[in-house]
């Protein structure tokens, strides 16, 4: 009957310590798709807000270059006003072959 009690026995560990192994196993796996999800949803974020760092550096560089574009529009605009205002205020000077032509 003791041999029986001591087989019940080492049975019983037996079994509970598969139960541990199973249950270790579970464990396991368990948080190694957790911390895959959290890597996963932290690498999505990370390239989420480098996409979005990467479309405000665009549309400033687009606002800047358009900006740089009309300043420059402005700057021949008024070059050109001032060559208007000068050869209206300081016409041409005639030419000596002009005035002889006048006396004729």
């Amino acid at each position: 009957k003791e041999k029986e009690s001591i087989t019940k026995c080492i049975d019983s560990m037996v079994e509970s310590m598969s139960k541990f192994e199973n249950d270790e196993q579970e464990k396991t796996n368990l948080i190694n798709e957790t911390f895959d999800s959290l890597i996963k949803s932290l690498n999505d974020r990370r390239n989420g807000l480098i996409n979005e760092l990467k479309d405000n550096i665009l549309t400033s560089k687009s606002e800047g270059l358009e900006r740089i574009k009309s300043l420059k529009e402005y700057q021949q605009t008024l070059n050109d006003m001032d060559s208007k205002y000068q050869s209206l205020t300081n016409p041409p000077k005639q030419t000596k072959d002009n005035d002889d032509e006048k006396d004729k």
